[in-house]
């Protein structure tokens, strides 16, 4: 998906106490991974990918009032083009506009950082992600999928 128009800094956050927090892409790494179940391997697989990539990724955190990672989101700038990356809303926490506060502010910080286009993928069947998407005004650019070899019993 692609957006031509980025937003502008969001003026609060989507509920009142939650804390915005930027983390360096290894602690990224780790919080995603905790957020989606990764095994402790994937995690450190995932923040040394990360690490080596050509353009840093600048990985943000919404935490709850006790601490905990309701929401992470990354974004990899490079010329004018920001691309996100990674972004996950803890399942207790969808549906309170977390994921598109988050998103909207990355894209804003973009912007004031020279970015004019984001891009992003998303799985065609999640349909709450690509409504989030679609709000923040992003539209289909092209559809993708994975090729695999068929298993044993196919």
């Amino acid at each position: 998906m692609v957006c031509r128009t980025l937003p502008r800094v969001p003026e609060r956050a989507p509920v009142e106490g939650l804390r915005w927090e930027e983390v360096d892409s290894e602690a990224y790494a780790h919080i995603m991974g905790e957020s989606r179940d990764m095994a402790p391997g994937g995690r450190r697989a995932h923040a040394q990918r990360l690490a080596h990539s050509p353009e840093p990724d600048r990985g943000s955190v919404l935490r709850g009032t006790d601490g905990t990672a309701l929401a992470c989101a990354q974004y990899a700038l490079e010329a004018d083009l920001v691309g996100l990356d990674d972004v996950f809303t803890a399942p207790a926490a969808r549906g309170r506009g977390l994921s598109r506060w988050l998103c909207e502010h990355l894209l804003a910080q973009a912007r004031e950082q020279g970015a004019r286009t984001a891009y992003l993928q998303v799985d065609a069947s999640n349909h709450a992600a690509r409504a989030v998407y679609h709000r923040l005004g992003f539209v289909d650019a092209h559809a993708y999928h994975y090729r695999a070899l068929p298993s044993a019993g196919d």
